[in-house]
């Protein structure tokens, strides 16, 4: 079974060490996902929404995104 797009940005966020941007965060997940530039494009609205609603990230401001495990609350 293929990774999910936001299993591939988990992977991705664990191995940094203060987060990454978005644009960071999509150029891997969309080259990991193996997804065209078409298919890319497409995708990137919704992965944006999906990322906002799936609780292992959180967005610390300035497009910089982290896992939630790894920040306070006062942080976020």
């Amino acid at each position: 079974m293929a990774k999910s797009l936001l299993d591939h940005a988990y992977d991705y966020v664990c191995k940094t060490q203060d987060g990454c941007t978005f644009n960071d965060l999509w150029a891997y997940v969309s080259e990991a996902a193996g997804l065209t530039k078409e298919v890319a494009d497409a995708k990137v609205a919704r992965f944006y929404t999906n990322l906002l609603l799936d609780g292992r990230f959180v967005t610390l401001g300035d497009n910089l995104w982290d896992l939630r495990e790894r920040n306070t609350s006062d942080k976020v």
